[in-house]
């Protein structure tokens, strides 16, 4: 909607700008996604090291294992609630743009006629 004192030019820029707004937020959740489940694996790869370790330990050095076994199951409990939610996200954000676009498909079409009008 261009508004009283506007270009053009920049009624444009203003449509191109919410066109690709999406792009970016999905983008964005996308690359974020990738961190989340790169550093998911690292903290597994790591958990699955100290307990392959642990089985050659003596019991007695195996006890200090416990501390920094605990602290990766909690980052990987996080890890998995930051990637639903991102992947919420991303569900989401497209599904609201799927449902505008709709929108906007039905208000094009409402006054859509094709064909001559016949003269009265």
């Amino acid at each position: 909607m261009v508004e009283l004192g506007e270009t053009p030019v920049q009624g444009v820029g203003e449509v191109i700008r919410l066109a690709v707004a999406p792009v970016f937020l999905l983008s964005g959740v996308g690359i974020m996604l990738t961190v989340f489940t790169n550093r998911l694996a690292r903290a597994v790869d790591r958990a699955r090291e100290l307990e392959r370790s642990a089985a050659t330990m003596p019991e007695a050095q195996q006890t200090e294992l416990h501390q920094p076994l605990a602290a990766l199951a909690q980052r990987g409990r996080l890890l998995s609630v930051a990637i639903a939610l991102c992947t919420v996200c991303a569900l989401l954000s497209f599904i609201g743009a799927i449902l505008c676009f709709l929108r906007e498909v039905f208000i094009a079409t409402a006054t859509l006629r094709i064909g001559l009008r016949k003269a009265r």
